[in-house]
């Protein structure tokens, strides 16, 4: 899976839409998630969400408030964000997901 960055909203850094940081961020990626397959993908204005066959959730994209499930309001890429989610998700400025014991 590919994420295609928004320039004009500034949705990657600077130095991701060189060529040579992209494919080393997009292989990054690709590592993280090596040995997994997709289980669902959901998206909000500017963050998406993927779930992967073994639980564990990635989100990138902006952070401003709070959509990637970290306390910190910046824009960044996480994989691993948290683990045993079976639904996950997500609105314009929000996302949300369903753990294994039914907690949100």
């Amino acid at each position: 899976m590919f994420s295609i960055p928004d320039s004009e909203t500034s949705e990657t850094s600077e130095a991701s839409r060189r060529p040579a940081a992209r494919a080393a961020a997009t292989a990054g990626a690709a590592w993280s998630a090596a040995g997994r397959r997709p289980r669902a993908l959901a998206a909000g204005a500017f963050h998406s969400l993927l779930l992967l066959d073994d639980g564990s959730l990635c989100a990138w994209g902006d952070n401003s408030m709070g959509q990637l499930g970290r306390a910190r309001a910046s824009r960044s890429d996480a994989c691993a964000v948290a683990a045993d989610i079976v639904q996950i998700s997500s609105g314009e400025m929000h996302s949300v997901a369903l753990t294994r014991d039914g907690k949100v």
